[in-house]
């Protein structure tokens, strides 16, 4: 039976040289390095190294030259790490190309350099969502500031609205090729997260995912409880996902900020956010209608909702002052050694 260990990627030569692994089983660059010292699959696909910086900083960086005073994030061994100590400029190795990522969103490296297939998809969807917004600002009328012909588009279903870009800017081709990605998207997303919940579920319950039996006694009810919610309100539903992406953000941030306490670093940049996105989940699950504020919300003759607030913000303040302090807690414990 197989096993599986993760090793240091710069080792991997070494490992398989002291034959405490038996093969690599992973994407790597074939350098003459690889080739040399390890028998190799045929390359499967065709990649590159790109560089990441933040968005607001792109339009600086957009020449070899221009990236030179640049402290770069890249993975250990990897061809990024090649590239940058080949031009000589500035870099820190980090574990994998995730983490070059965070360092980079943590503003402890300028920019990273990752394979262009990890970038694309870590990426893309922000710029989907920003062609999107562009064009919507663009086409629609504005009355007093606000988006008036959006609004009246919005009236007939976001799909409206999507068609509605797509007709005014590509035409009827335009249109179709919109259309295939819109409902693309969608399709290969929901795959995912089922396929997520599934393994989720089978990791919870310690369940082996190899017997197709198990499989499909986990994937049939995932499946039921997605057509379930499928015919709920989808404006209802949505607020449950705005809250839940709120409060994902808030515990991403708040595992960031342990990362950088334990890698010595400057964590207070992200634990500064991690403490306001506690305050806002907690906030919105005490006002918002689908969760307690059908307890402590209040509606007028007219049936106008009157929020709670002088209920809803100290138990925010309160909810984020205690994460802080558990935080906080947490880094004056001895690390495990």
């Amino acid at each position: 039976e197989a096993e599986f260990v993760e090793i240091d990627w710069d080792n991997k030569i070494m490992e398989l040289g002291a034959k405490t692994i038996d093969c690599v089983w992973n994407g790597m660059t074939l350098t003459d390095e690889v080739l040399s010292a390890m028998s190799c699959s045929n390359a499967y696909c065709n990649n590159s190294q790109v560089v990441v910086v933040p968005a607001d900083k792109a339009a600086d960086f957009q020449s070899v030259d221009a990236c030179s005073a640049l402290n770069f994030a890249v993975e250990s061994g990897s061809a990024g790490k090649a590239e940058v100590e080949k031009l000589g400029y500035s870099f820190t190795e980090v574990k994998d190309q995730a983490t070059a990522l965070m360092e980079v969103a943590a503003g402890t490296a300028d920019a990273a350099v990752i394979d262009s297939l990890m970038a694309g998809a870590m990426v893309g969807e922000g710029i989907i969502a920003l062609v999107w917004a562009a064009a919507g600002c663009a086409i629609y009328e504005k009355t007093g500031g606000l988006s008036t012909g959006l609004q009246e588009s919005l009236a007939g279903g976001q799909s409206a609205a999507v068609y509605d870009v797509c007709i005014k800017t590509m035409g009827s081709v335009g249109v179709a090729l919109a259309m295939l990605g819109v409902i693309a998207c969608p399709i290969t997303s929901g795959d995912t997260a089922f396929r997520s919940a599934r393994l989720t579920i089978a990791d919870w319950a310690g369940l082996d995912m190899k017997n197709w039996k198990t499989r499909l006694m986990l994937t049939i009810p995932v499946l039921g409880a997605g057509a379930i919610i499928s015919q709920l309100d989808y404006t209802i539903v949505w607020r449950y996902f705005s809250w839940t992406n709120q409060t994902l953000a808030m515990i991403v941030l708040w595992a960031a900020s342990m990362y950088l306490f334990r890698e010595k670093k400057n964590y207070w940049i992200t634990a500064v956010p991690a403490t306001f996105m506690s305050a806002v989940s907690a906030t919105y699950f005490i006002l918002a209608p689908e969760c307690l504020g059908g307890f402590v919300n209040q509606k007028t003759a007219e049936g106008a909702t009157i929020y709670n607030t002088m209920v809803a913000y100290p138990i925010g303040i309160i909810v984020a002052i205690l994460f802080l302090g558990l935080f906080l807690k947490a880094t004056k414990k001895p690390a495990k050694a």
